[in-house]
C-alpha cells in the first residue's frame, strides 16, 4: 500500500513540477508585462492568445482525448505509434486547410475581432501559432502518457517560457501588440520544429489508412467531444469576450491578468489532472474506494490552498502595474472555477469510463449559459467584477452536473459533503473579500476565521496527508540492512 501511495504521489508531484515552475514564470512575468504594456495593448495580445486557443480547440476534433483514452488499448490491433501519428496528422491537416481558408477569405472579420482593425499579418500569425499549439499538444501528451516526467517537464517549461516571457523583450523597445505577436509566433514555431526533431522516432510513416473499426471506435469517442472542446473554449473565454464588447480592451487586460494569477491553483490542479486520467483508466476496474480517498484529499488541498491565496493575495497585486491592482476586488472569484474543474475530475470520472461523452457538451453548455446570463446581468451593474462572479458560478454549475451524472455510471463518491464544504467556504471567502475590500483589518480577521474553520473541518484529511508524506519519505530514505 505504501508503494502504491508512493508511486501515485511521486508521479503527481513530478508532473506538477512544470506547473510550479510555470507559476514562477507567470508570477515574475506578470509585473513586467503590466509595466511594459498598457492595458489597451496587453488586451489585444491576450485576445490574440484567446484566438489561438479557439483554433486549437476546433482542430483537435476531440482526437487528443481519444489518444488519452485509447493509448493503452489501441483499436484494430494498431500500435501506439500509429495512433499518435494518425491523430496528430489529422488535426494538423484540418488546421492547415481551415487556416488557409481563413487567411484567404475571412481575414478581415477575424482581424477586426482581435485588434479592431484590418491586418492580414495578424491572421497569418494566428494560424501559424495555432499549428504550433496543436503539434505541441500531441507531443506533450506523448510524454504524459508514457509517464516520462523529466521530458514532460522540460517541454512544458519551455512552452511556458516561449509563450509568456520571450515576447516581453519587445516591450522594451516597442510596447505595442504587433511586435509581441510576431515574436510569439516565431518562437512557438521554433519550439515546435525542435521537438518534432527530438521526438521524430515516436512517429511512424503511415503506409495504410485506418480500417473501418479504427475509424468507428475513435469517432464514437471523439465526435461528441468536438463541440465540447469548442464549448470549453467558449466557457474559458466568454468572460473576456463579453468584457471586450461591453467595456474595452483595457478591462480585458485587467481581467485576464487576474485570471492568470488565479493560475496559482493550477499548482495543484495541473499536476493532478495530468496524471489523473491515465491513472483512472489503468485502475478503474479495481476497487473504487481509492478514488473516494483521493477525492477527499484533493478537496482538502484545494480548499485550504485557495483560502490561503485569498488571505494573502494583496502582496502579489502590489507587484503589478498600478492600473491592474484593482483586480484584487474580484480575484477570489476567479479561483473558484479551476477548483471546481479539478473536483469535477474526481467526481465525474464515470462519464468517460462509461464512454458517455455526449454528456460533456450538455454540461459545458449549461455552464456557459450560466456564465453568459450572469455576465450580461452583472457587468452593466458592477463592471468587471460581474464577469468574475459569473465565472465562479459557471464553475459551480459544471461540477454539480459532472458529479450527479458521473455517479450514475461509476459509483465511488459516497457523499457530497466535501464538494459542498469546498464550494461554501470559497464562495463565502470571496464575498468577504469583495464586501470588505476597504476594511482590510476586518477582512483579514474574517478570512483567517474561514481558513481556521476549513482546517478544522478537514483535520482528518490533513492528518492522512501528513502521514502519507511521512510514510513516503521513510520508504524513500530507508536503507535496507546489509
Amino acid at each position: 500500500m505504501v508503494n502504491e501511495k508512493k508511486v501515485f504521489i511521486k508521479n503527481m508531484t513530478g508532473f506538477s513540477l512544470a506547473t510550479w515552475i510555470g507559476f514562477v514564470i507567470s508570477f515574475v512575468s506578470a509585473p513586467i508585462s503590466t509595466r511594459l504594456f498598457s492595458p489597451d495593448q496587453l488586451g489585444r495580445i491576450n485576445l490574440f492568445n484567446i484566438g489561438v486557443n479557439l483554433l486549437l480547440a476546433l482542430s483537435l476534433l476531440g482526437l487528443d482525448q481519444a489518444l488519452v483514452r485509447f493509448y493503452y488499448e489501441p483499436p484494430s490491433r494498431t500500435n501506439k505509434k500509429y495512433l499518435l501519428s494518425i491523430l496528430t496528422l489529422v488535426s494538423t491537416l484540418v488546421l492547415l486547410f481551415g487556416g488557409l481558408i481563413i487567411v484567404l477569405f475571412f481575414w478581415r472579420p477575424v482581424s477586426f475581432s482581435i485588434i479592431e482593425s484590418h491586418n492580414q499579418l495578424i491572421v497569418i500569425c494566428l494560424v501559424l501559432s495555432s499549428i504550433s499549439a496543436v503539434v505541441l499538444r500531441y507531443l506533450n501528451l506523448f510524454y504524459r502518457l508514457e509517464q516520462k516526467i523529466l521530458w514532460f517537464n522540460i517541454q512544458a517549461i519551455l512552452i511556458a517560457i516561449f509563450t509568456r516571457v520571450l515576447y516581453l523583450g519587445t516591450g522594451f523597445w516597442s510596447p505595442t501588440y504587433m511586435p509581441a505577436i510576431l515574436v510569439l509566433t516565431g518562437t512557438n514555431l521554433l519550439l515546435m520544429i525542435s521537438f518534432l526533431l527530438i521526438q521524430r522516432k515516436e512517429f511512424e510513416v503511415i503506409k495504410n489508412l485506418p480500417d473501418k473499426n479504427f475509424v468507428k471506435t475513435i469517432a464514437a469517442f471523439a465526435v461528441p467531444l468536438i463541440p465540447v472542446t469548442v464549448i470549453a473554449w467558449v466557457n474559458n473565454s466568454v468572460s473576456a469576450l463579453v468584457i471586450s464588447r461591453l467595456l474595452n480592451f483595457a478591462e480585458v487586460a485587467i481581467f485576464t491578468v487576474a485570471a492568470s494569477l488565479a493560475g496559482l491553483v493550477s499548482i495543484i490542479q495541473a499536476g493532478f489532472n495530468t496524471y489523473w486520467a491515465p491513472y483512472v483508466y489503468q485502475n478503474y476496474k479495481e476497487n473504487s474506494h481509492r478514488f473516494w480517498i483521493i477525492h477527499k484529499l484533493i478537496a482538502c488541498c484545494l480548499t485550504l490552498f485557495g483560502l490561503m491565496i485569498i488571505l494573502l493575495q494583496e502582496p502579489a497585486f502590489m507587484l503589478l502595474g498600478e492600473k491592474y491592482r484593482g483586480a484584487v476586488l474580484f480575484f477570489p472569484f476567479l479561483l473558484i472555477a479551476p477548483i471546481c474543474y479539478t473536483l469535477g475530475e474526481t467526481t465525474g470520472i464515470g462519464i468517460n469510463i462509461a464512454k458517455k461523452t455526449y454528456w460533456s457538451p450538455i454540461i459545458l453548455i449549461s455552464s456557459i449559459l450560466a456564465n453568459i446570463v450572469i455576465c450580461l446581468t452583472l457587468i452593466p451593474l458592477i463592471g468587471i467584477s460581474g464577469a468574475a462572479i459569473a465565472s465562479a458560478f459557471a464553475g459551480i454549475v459544471s461540477v454539480i452536473l459532472k458529479t450527479v451524472i458521473g455517479r450514475k455510471y461509476y459509483t465511488h463518491i459516497t457523499s457530497y459533503k466535501y464538494l459542498v464544504i469546498t464550494i461554501i467556504l470559497l464562495v463565502v471567502a470571496s464575498f468577504i473579500g469583495y464586501v470588505f475590500v476597504d476594511n482590510r483589518i476586518l477582512k483579514h480577521i474574517l478570512l483567517s476565521l474561514i481558513l481556521l474553520l476549513g482546517i478544522y473541518i478537514y483535520r482528518k484529511e490533513i492528518v492522512i496527508l501528513l502521514k502519507n508524506v511521512c510514510d513516503i519519505v521513510k520508504a524513500m530514505t530507508h536503507k535496507p540492512n546489509p
